[in-house]
Parts: structure tokens; C-alpha cells; sequence
């Protein structure tokens, strides 16, 4: 499950996306250049989209902030139960558009 999580959200972390695409035409004995991609990631800490790079470990730690909320008001004869899901920020957004286009075969 990690393994998915870090190649869906490559986007959005120090990785570099293009190293995949790379590696059937790099030399494997020359050492690795990073991308223009991963350079530009890593020198200005934002997505092309704009949003702040993370590590894997505070992209997890964002995303717990958007839970469901259930709310219960209990009157003498009555009760009301409402839930609230907050909107997700921009980059809780953009994570769960990336995991939702990534595709997992499963047996």
C-alpha cells in the first residue's frame, strides 16, 4: 500500500518523477542526475501546481484534518444529528485527485 502512496503522490514530494521514464535509457554504471523536474521542485519547495512540496511524512499528517464530524443535539422531546465533512484544503485535494487517477490491480 506505502509502495502506491509514494509512486501516486510523486507529485507532490522530493521525488523525482521522471527517474522511471529515465532509467531505461540512462547508463546504469554513470551516477544519477536529477531532473529538471526534481531541480525545480527542490529549489523553490513548490509543485508546478503551486502547492508546497512535502516529505511523505507530512503529506500523511495533512490529511488526517479532513475527518467526517458528526454533530448530536438532544432536546426534552427531540434530537438533531447533523454531520460536517470540511472541505478539503488545495493539497489535501490534489492528493486525493492523484490517488483516485493512479490505478491498482488487485487479485
Amino acid at each position: 500500500m506505502e509502495w502506491h502512496l509514494h509512486r501516486g503522490w510523486a507529485p507532490l514530494v522530493f521525488k523525482d518523477e521522471q527517474r522511471r521514464a529515465e532509467r531505461k535509457q540512462h547508463d546504469p554504471i554513470l551516477p544519477a542526475e536529477p531532473s529538471a523536474s526534481a531541480q525545480a521542485k527542490k529549489s523553490s519547495h513548490q509543485t508546478p501546481d503551486g502547492l508546497p512540496v512535502q516529505s511523505f511524512a507530512t503529506l500523511l499528517a495533512e490529511l488526517p484534518s479532513r475527518a467526517k464530524g458528526t454533530y448530536q443535539l438532544k432536546a426534552a422531546e427531540a434530537s438533531l444529528t447533523c454531520q460536517q465533512v470540511p472541505t478539503p484544503t488545495p493539497l489535501q485535494a490534489r492528493a486525493l485527485e492523484l490517488i483516485r487517477a493512479f490505478p491498482v490491480t488487485g487479485n
